[in-house]
């Protein structure tokens, strides 16, 4: 019987507002969670059929040292029967019944036989088993086909919303430069005719301290105006500076829709135990490195297009199966540089798109679930 696993989704991000977004996270989580379960069940299959098929091996072995032995005691017994009714056939499973029933009113030994018989009954089982696990994992494979499709949909209905929230942001952002532009334009245009504003005195003199100095020729009747000095107007406030992201400038390492849960520890095939968190998204989005430090670029079996990051902040980050590698060139680079695309290269074939992203604290060897790190940054 499968285990049953709780599943922890990735909470909605924080783009309230916008029609469909937080609709099309939940249910993109909801499919992740599906993805994951079934990949899960997956794993617990393959461990039952690999302890069935040793099993059975083992059985078959044992059957395989007792079958002269057997088959000895059952001509014996032939030999000895006056009847002669019971007779060694091709099944020798069949002549094994009507043996024991001889060997007992014999009183004869029956060690041999049950043992043989015992081993047989091993076998069986482990084959009902193992054919009873494959047809869940046809199931399970089916349920994780119909997850990833209703995936796909949600990613694609999660980045239509998220193009149209960063529209709606860029547009607002212009609406509010051209209006402190025009609020700067405005003020200008006041300072300027306040300096260029000329008034008509009836009196030749003027006080410095009450208004502006007037000076003329006598007997002339004109009269000059010269404005005070006026201080020049403040320049427009320059546009606000987006805050630095938060927590010292941790950056997620996927860089658009995406949607992942809390798989820590969940069986996987081989009798692996999964040691990261599969961030869903669609194939070709950005992968960056989460923090600053030295980065290398490496593809193995498991990974596939995988990354290796020893962090300036002393951890060691890793992630896996992406479809393609971005141009990079070796050595130390900040947060947020670009190193390649998600995809599903490695052992993720037929799993769903996603980056596979560990995280190990202190360095290489001690990973922790990053599950609490992703949900807060991602």
């Amino acid at each position: 019987m499968l285990a049953v696993l709780t599943v922890t989704v990735a909470p909605v991000s924080a783009q309230a507002g916008t029609p469909g977004l937080e609709e099309a996270r939940r249910n993109a989580d909801a499919a992740a969670a599906r993805i994951n379960a079934a990949e899960s069940a997956l794993g617990e299959l393959d461990a039952e059929m690999e302890r069935a098929r040793a099993d059975g091996e083992e059985a078959a072995t044992r059957v395989e040292a007792l079958q002269d032995q057997v088959a000895a005691l059952a001509v014996r017994r032939y030999v000895q029967s006056d009847s002669g009714s019971i007779v060694v056939s091709g099944d020798l499973s069949a002549h094994l019944r009507a043996q024991v029933l001889v060997a007992t009113v014999g009183g004869e030994n029956l060690d041999a036989i049950e043992q043989y018989r015992a081993a047989r009954q091993r076998g069986d089982r482990a084959e009902r088993t193992i054919a009873e696990a494959r047809r869940q994992q046809a199931a399970q494979l089916e349920e994780l086909r119909r997850a990833r499709v209703d995936l796909d949909a949600e990613l694609a209905r999660l980045e239509s919303a998220e193009r149209q929230r960063l529209e709606r942001e860029r547009r607002e952002r212009e609406r509010r430069q051209r209006e402190a532009a025009e609020a700067a334009a405005a003020r200008e245009r006041a300072a300027a005719a306040s300096a260029t504003t000329t008034t008509a005195s009836p009196s030749t003199t003027g006080s410095a301290a009450s208004g502006p100095t007037t000076t003329g020729a006598a007997g002339t009747g004109v009269t000059t105006t010269v404005a005070p000095t006026t201080a020049a107007p403040a320049p427009a406030p320059a546009p606000t500076t987006p805050a630095p992201p938060a927590g010292g400038g941790w950056v997620c390492p996927v860089q658009g829709p995406r949607s992942f849960v809390d798989s820590w520890g969940f069986p996987r095939p081989g009798g692996r135990a999964h040691q990261g968190v599969d961030i869903m998204s669609p194939r070709g989005t950005p992968v960056v490195i989460p923090v600053g430090g030295t980065v290398t670029q490496r593809s193995n079996t498991l990974g596939g297009l995988s990354f290796h990051l020893q962090g300036d902040d002393g951890n060691y980050y890793y992630g896996a199966h992406m479809d393609s590698y971005a141009p990079l060139a070796p050595g130390h680079h900040p947060a947020g540089t670009l190193v390649g695309y998600v995809g599903d290269t490695g052992d993720a074939r037929g799993t769903g798109h996603h980056l596979h992203f560990e995280i190990h604290i202190g360095g290489r060897g001690n990973p922790v679930n990053p599950y609490p790190t992703t949900a807060r940054h991602c």
